[in-house]
């Protein structure tokens, strides 16, 4: 699998001559599957051309599409990438059709050993309306009815990310968004979350797991390429910052710089932090920035509305409350088992109450 994804990196680096706005997302299986890939999203001209290979799968068919958050936080269902990425209101729809949800990729094909390959257009938006969403694998084929085209559950996801010299940035209407950076080395895991309060952008984690956490600084990269620990060039960060409050969830640093979680070309989104020791500059982790629907009551914030591109999602009901659903359902009948026997019991008494006053 290693060599499928080095043979997309040095495609894509050719890509790279011809055009300026790429952007490329690492999938990873949920629910700790062996799922992994990577896809990349290349300008041109008015249309995205997308591109990738994933491995190690289950054989058969399976939807892909762009969902409308890049919070990969729930590792074992992928559910907080909500709906699909629909910005102009569309129904769902096959990918040739022009009336479908502009997340709406196709279905691929994996083989017997668990490889396929992905080649998609998309001419309903360009890369910069993409960076920092979510790209999601689903369980089945897309059958392009109903809501989410009955694709089953999520089976690996990612945040689409800058890729590394690309002009590509994170443009929407509307107000400073949330976000999340979701890490995972062999040491260390867990979440960033940040959101934006005026000027500033605050980081909430817990930090406790770096210790000593003073000599934590985390390093902003102006892409969201990266393969491993290793390759990541945190030494060429755009900013840098160590403020640390505690060694608890709280607001650990703060980005003063002009960046923001706003669209425009000082977003944030779709970049990546490094997670360095200062000691020793070691890369104890990274992630890439995606943007994030709501904050944790946890996170001390003064602004907690979320802004997205208008329009709206179709949220993937179809394996969000089956579990849930088994529940209420199980309540309910129980219920009127309970309300049944009640009503009989009642009855049977007023039949003796008559049929004593008879036999008197």
């Amino acid at each position: 699998m290693k060599n499928y994804l080095l043979s997309i990196l040095i495609v894509a680096s050719i890509f790279e001559i011809i055009t300026a706005k790429d952007a490329l997302s690492y999938l990873k299986g949920t629910n700790n599957g062996p799922t992994v890939g990577v896809v990349i999203f290349q300008q041109s001209g008015s249309k995205i051309n997308v591109i990738g290979v994933v491995g190690s799968t289950v054989p058969g068919e399976h939807a892909f599409h762009v969902h409308e958050y890049g919070d990969i936080s729930d590792t074992v269902t992928g559910l907080e990438t909500k709906g699909h990425f629909n910005p102009f209101n569309k129904t769902h729809n096959c990918a040739n059709v022009a009336d479908r949800h502009a997340g709406d990729l196709g279905t691929t094909l994996a083989d017997e050993n668990g490889n396929a390959i992905i080649l998609a257009e998309n001419d309903l938006v360009d890369v910069n309306a993409i960076v920092g969403l979510g790209l999601v694998l689903h369980e089945k084929k897309d059958n392009c009815t109903g809501p989410v085209g009955f694709a089953g559950t999520r089976i690996a996801q990612a945040v689409i990310g800058i890729k590394k010299g690309s002009e590509s940035t994170s443009y929407f209407s509307g107000a400073a968004v949330n976000a999340t950076c979701v890490y995972n080395s062999e040491s260390y895991s867990g979440v960033l979350i940040l959101n934006q309060e005026g000027d500033k952008v605050m980081i909430h984690g817990d930090v406790s797991k770096f210790f000593p956490s003073s000599n934590i600084s985390f390093e902003i990269v102006d892409h969201g390429e990266m393969m491993n620990t290793e390759m990541a060039d945190c030494k060429e960060s755009i900013y840098s910052t160590s403020t640390i409050a505690n060694d608890t969830i709280h607001v650990i640093s703060t980005l003063q710089n002009g960046r923001t979680l706003m669209g425009g070309a000082s977003s944030l989104l779709g970049r990546q932090i490094c997670i360095v020791n200062r000691n020793s500059s070691a890369i104890l982790a990274h992630c890439v920035i995606g943007k994030k629907c709501c904050l944790p009551s946890v996170v001390p914030v003064s602004t907690t509305g979320h802004a997205s591109i208008s329009g709206a999602a179709s949220h993937d009901d179809s394996d969000k409350y089956s579990s849930s659903a088994l529940i209420v359902g199980i309540v309910v009948a129980a219920i009127v088992l309970i309300g049944l026997a009640a009503f009989t019991w009642i009855q049977r008494k007023r039949r003796n109450n008559q049929w004593s006053r008879v036999v008197s």
